[in-house]
């Protein structure tokens, strides 16, 4: 982990933090270092035997940054990548060898999320996928995404204060892509906070159950494109269109 320690809004390679500290739930503490996580993090058969949407990690891409020191090469800009693609991908382990081969399933079309989940980057992007009910993402009943600013660092120079914390990151934009479409079953939650962004882009769709949550903090934005289509409790849009928290745009 790397924190600024010396309070001049950058980082550098010099101030990172290796947290040697674990205090097991049985009380007992261990000294072993847990920066690449514990044993069961891993993905193995005996740790998390799959990686999807729904996992962390998971399976879409990460975002990069070149830097040398504390200064960024690029900026943020090209060749680094600042967008995450969600994919629908699945990897599943179904087999560790006792000769070290492993056995594993691949396959598309996974998007429905049957676990709470936090996203956070820079820029997040939906295509239109055809996974579950031919639907591009799918929320389980009673189940949450958060669409949340990264308290990881993302960048090497200070972003903003907000909210009393410092920030190496921008908010997050997600954007749900045109012909995209996206289901929050029965008493599940879409929640928006610390100045996230949800685009939905002409020709897509985002479609709450009745009894579902649709939450946006003060900071952050609904932008509604052109022909998109957000259906939603109706008391609950005309609250957030008055508070100026859902805006539609013509384009």
């Amino acid at each position: 982990m790397v924190f600024d320690r010396n309070h001049d809004d950058a980082l550098e390679r010099g101030e990172h933090f290796v947290p040697s500290i674990l205090k097991a739930p049985g009380g007992d503490v261990s000294t072993s270092p847990r920066f690449f996580g514990r044993p069961d993090h891993a993905f193995s058969a005996a740790g998390s035997r799959v990686l999807s949407m729904a996992t962390n990690p998971s399976s879409a891409n990460m975002l990069t940054l070149t830097a040398g020191g504390k200064r960024e090469k690029n900026k943020g800009a090209a060749p680094d990548n600042r967008t995450v693609y969600l994919n629908g991908l699945r990897v599943e382990l179904l087999e560790q060898r006792s000769d070290g081969p492993i056995r594993l399933r691949v396959s598309t079309g996974d998007t429905r999320i049957n676990n709470d989940v936090t996203w956070c980057a820079d820029s997040i992007v939906l295509p239109p996928l055809r996974g579950h009910g031919g639907r591009s993402l799918v929320m389980f009943a009673g189940k949450r995404l958060l669409i949340d600013r990264s308290l990881t660092p993302t960048r090497m120079a200070l972003q903003a204060e907000a909210q009393g914390r410092r920030y190496f990151s921008p908010p997050t934009r997600f954007t749900i892509s045109s012909g995209a479409s996206v289901v929050f079953e029965p008493g599940s939650e879409l929640r928006l906070e610390t100045g996230s962004t949800l685009h939905l882009m002409p020709g897509s769709e985002l479609i709450l159950d009745a009894s579902a949550k649709l939450n946006v903090d003060a900071s952050s934005r609904i932008i509604v494109h052109g022909n998109a289509k957000l259906v939603a409790n109706e008391k609950t849009l005309a609250k957030l269109g008055k508070n100026g928290r859902l805006l539609r745009s013509a384009d």
